[in-house]
């Protein structure tokens, strides 16, 4: 593959009006309310974090560090609010849409990478599939894509002027990025070990300074939690906790487990087959086994959560805009056939594909957004077709703050992660979900013996926690809390 030509005004002019498709996309997300679970935990640590508390020993949560320390930032520079947070999300999904374009003008075309960025800033910016929030799938997707672009120009001659050990250690770095959002952006990883294996020269030399830039970065962050007295914290939260993760799936059976694995085993093995056999190893070769592994992270915990679908759309996108039906061989239509064949049971297997029936673009999120922008909606309404507890734990939050909460211990029994953020507060636990410690070892008493040190100021149970708390009405009653108001169902409590 030559070096493409420069940009052309005609394709640079195209170029801009995709990537402002892309983030047009996004613009009802920077007006959402404070509602998603997933995103309060993360916003709640990050928080934390700000609050001088340490990660994972002080505030937790079963993520590598990234995700907190970019929430983290994003506080500190532009205020803890739903729009910047989203907004400088908006800008990275972006970011990302315009190296998947590079990527694939230089191995395909200039007309092809436009195309590319419609389809990756629709699979990844409408609802269908959760990537409108700030969640870690679609962070890792930015240094996943670097990654990715690093080994494939340099095998393309992009990268002239610099030595393959240190484009590929640079690339081993981006990877390991990817890694420290979430763990299941390993398997992109091990994709990419593949690709150099069975379609570079120098194979060996530059595998190796993959593995090295990778393993030097999560070394460096291994020491700072090392020389903090940590270490152990963040591989039990990080990594370690994801097996108890697993052991309380959907409960899928056992025979599932090698359906995951099969398509990533099926392509790989077509690609060392190829490469041993002196057979040409394809665009589509390549890009199907990335996608397999990339659905193999996706399915891997078993759980039907749209947004792990996210991790597939890079390779997926390029696959797609890259097909050319009059070159592809017999045997790589077989091969990839059982492929498909394959994915779409373990797909439907995990997540149900009926799921994805009915308005499948999502486009009532939009008419939403128009209704609210309109003035037809009030923000209660707004909020409540989003999540019912949006409203509440607004409403729970500002109430705290008249009473007093910023930069006070609180204790929230539920899941108003959110809460602490709004309400300015510093968390009494460690833990700020009820998920986290019904899913903990003696999370119950770990809770308790928190409290004690860091009493805090309020108390508030919500409706939305798991099941009862037997010890912290007890810690109620010990300390003679009073209950000072029911808020949407919400219980406060003040000493």
């Amino acid at each position: 593959m030559t070096k493409p030509k420069s940009l052309t005004l005609k394709i640079e002019i195209l170029l801009v009006a995709a990537l402002a498709f892309v983030f047009i996309l996004r613009i009802p997300s920077l007006f959402e309310p404070f509602w998603y679970g997933d995103e309060g935990i993360f916003a709640a640590v990050g928080h934390g974090l700000n609050k001088g508390h340490m990660l994972y020993l002080q505030t937790w949560d079963n993520k590598p560090p990234m995700i907190y320390l970019y929430y983290s930032a994003i506080f500190r520079i532009f205020g803890e609010s739903m729009f910047w947070l989203r907004m400088v999300t908006a800008i990275w999904v972006t970011l990302t849409a315009l190296v998947v374009f590079d990527i694939v003008r230089r191995i395909l075309s200039d007309n092809r990478a436009l195309v590319a960025i419609v389809v990756f800033g629709i699979l990844t910016s409408l609802p269908v599939i959760e990537g409108n929030l700030a969640l870690t799938e679609i962070l890792m997707l930015l240094p996943t894509a670097l990654g990715f672009w690093l080994i494939l120009l340099k095998n393309k001659g992009l990268f002239k002027n610099f030595d393959d050990v240190f484009i590929y250690l640079i690339a081993g770095a981006c990877f390991c990025f990817a890694f420290l959002f979430k763990q299941m952006a390993i398997f992109d990883s091990i994709a990419a070990g593949i690709i150099i294996l069975t379609m570079q020269d120098k194979p060996i030399k530059r595998a190796v300074s993959l593995t090295i830039g990778f393993l030097t970065v999560f070394g460096v962050v291994a020491l700072y939690f090392l020389l903090r007295g940590t270490l152990g914290d963040f591989i039990f939260a990080a990594y370690t906790y994801y097996f108890i993760y697993l052991s309380e799936g959907p409960g899928l059976p056992k025979y599932f487990i090698v359906f995951k694995v099969l398509p990533a085993a099926i392509a790989s093995l077509f690609l060392f087959y190829k490469l041993f056999s002196g057979k040409k190893v394809t665009f589509t070769n390549v890009f199907l086994m990335w996608a397999c592994f990339a659905l193999m992270g996706s399915i891997f915990s078993g759980r039907p959560y749209g947004h792990y679908l996210i991790q597939i759309v890079l390779p997926l996108t390029i696959l797609l805009v890259g097909l050319n039906f009059r070159k592809i061989k017999f045997l790589d239509v077989a091969v990839s056939a059982v492929i498909m064949v394959i994915a779409i049971f373990v797909l439907n297997k995990a997540f149900g594909l009926s799921n994805f029936q009915g308005d499948v673009l999502r486009t009532g999120y939009y008419k939403n957004f128009v209704e609210f922008a309109k003035g037809n909606k009030t923000y209660r309404q707004y909020s409540d077709s989003f999540d019912s507890n949006a409203y509440k734990l607004r409403s729970v939050s500002e109430y705290l703050i008249t009473k007093g909460s910023s930069n006070e211990y609180v204790y929230i029994w539920g899941d108003y992660s959110w809460a602490y953020v709004l309400a300015d507060a510093k968390e009494s636990s460690r833990y700020v979900t009820s998920f986290h410690v019904r899913g903990l070892p003696n999370g119950d008493k770990e809770v308790i013996e928190s409290l004690e040190r860091n009493r805090p100021k309020f108390i508030v149970k919500t409706p939305n926690a798991i099941g009862g708390f037997e010890e912290l009405d007890g810690f109620i009653l010990k300390y003679r809390y009073k209950l000072i108001n029911t808020i949407e169902g919400s219980e406060i409590f003040a000493i």
